[in-house]
């Protein structure tokens, strides 16, 4: 029996010499949407960067695929197959969008390969295809964020992390994003979202982990 693409137990997160998270538990079984639901965009995204391995000290388990990782680099914990999409939108705005795309990709250390093709990233993300000419800065924010998550697609992690990706998108742009999103799921990936949006979040959900006071209060299943 495989084990769970990601396991955590007993986990204790630090930032900045702050106490941020408490006794954290929490499974995602391999092509699972698992949300983290928070009012607190800090305990959000500490959670992923903890994950990650990025800016945290952190105390407990942390399982990839079966392998702990409290004690990796993030250059180390993605070669275990993970990839973390922070909340910003992070590409060269003077550039086209498949100039961004064909980047090495510098913020999103990885050396293993299989990662998705351009035809993949654009059969994916319509929207980035008829846009694939345009500078970055002429996107809007719904097509800045899928820029965002196909680069992460081209490391070939199986694993992703993606934090408050609807925040500030119009409800057209949230909606396409929403089915790009429903996409990868059926393509076979893991996918881990800290989220606000309930509303945005409910339809790809497998599971909510209700986040507050930096520790996980409970499981839910979306509806």
């Amino acid at each position: 029996m495989l084990p769970p693409a990601l396991e955590i137990n007993n986990l204790h997160v630090q930032t900045n010499q702050r106490q941020v998270l408490h006794n954290i538990a929490l499974t995602a079984n391999k092509n699972e949407f698992i949300t983290l639901l928070s009012p607190d965009a800090t305990d959000r995204s500490t959670l992923l960067e903890a994950i990650a391995g990025i800016n945290t000290e952190r105390q407990g388990s942390i399982r990839i695929h079966g392998t702990e990782s409290s004690h990796l680099s993030t250059a180390q914990v993605a070669e275990l197959g993970i990839a973390y999409k922070s909340k910003a939108r992070t590409a060269a705005l003077q550039l086209s969008c498949e100039d961004n795309l064909l980047l090495p990709l510098d913020d999103v250390p990885s050396s293993f390969g299989g990662g998705m093709s351009l035809a993949e990233i654009y059969e994916l993300f319509p929207a980035l295809h008829q846009k694939r000419s345009l500078p970055v800065a002429q996107l809007s924010a719904g097509e800045q964020q899928m820029l965002a998550i196909a680069r992460i697609l081209r490391t070939g992690a199986n694993l992703l992390l993606l934090d408050d990706v609807s925040a500030g998108l119009a409800p057209i742009s949230a909606a396409s994003l929403a089915r790009s999103l429903d996409g990868l799921k059926k393509l076979g990936y893991t996918i881990v979202m800290a989220e606000q949006n309930v509303h945005f979040a409910a339809h790809l959900s497998d599971r909510f982990y209700l986040l507050e006071s930096g520790t996980i209060l409970r499981s839910e299943p979306p509806q």
